[in-house]
C-alpha cells in the first residue's frame, strides 16, 4: 500500500463459514477479523491486479484472453501457497517479514 493514502472503508457480507475461517486465523495470530482479511487482501494485491489484467483483456476480445485468464490463475494459486507458508510461519509464533511493495505510477 503506498504511503500517505487513507484506507477505504468497506463494508461486506459473508457466509458464517467464511467467518468461522477469519475467526480461527485472528484467534491464533491475536489479531482481529479486519486486519485478517485487511493483510490476505494486500498481500495478495499483486495476483489480483494480474487477474484484473487478464479479465479485462478478455472484455475486450482479445482472441488468447483464455489462455492468459488460465495462466493467470494458475499462477496466482501457486502464489497463494507462497503465502500460506508465509502465514504458517507467523502462526508458529516468528512474525513473518512483511513484503516491501513499491508504490505503482
Amino acid at each position: 500500500m503506498a504511503k500517505n493514502t487513507r484506507s477505504i472503508r468497506v463494508n461486506l457480507s459473508l457466509p458464517p463459514e467464511v467467518v468461522a475461517v477469519i475467526d480461527r486465523m485472528a484467534k491464533v495470530t491475536g489479531t482481529g477479523r479486519s486486519t485478517v482479511v485487511r493483510e490476505l487482501l494486500c498481500d495478495a494485491l499483486p495476483m489480483f491486479e494480474q487477474l484484473a489484467d487478464a479479465l479485462e483483456s478478455a472484455h475486450m476480445g482479445n482472441r488468447k484472453a483464455l489462455d492468459l485468464v488460465a495462466d493467470t490463475v494458475q499462477q496466482v494459486s501457486a502464489e497463494m501457497v507462497g503465502q500460506a507458508a508465509a502465514f504458517r510461519t507467523t502462526i508458529r509464533g516468528r512474525r513473518a517479514p512483511r513484503i516491501k511493495r513499491t508504490p505503482r505510477d
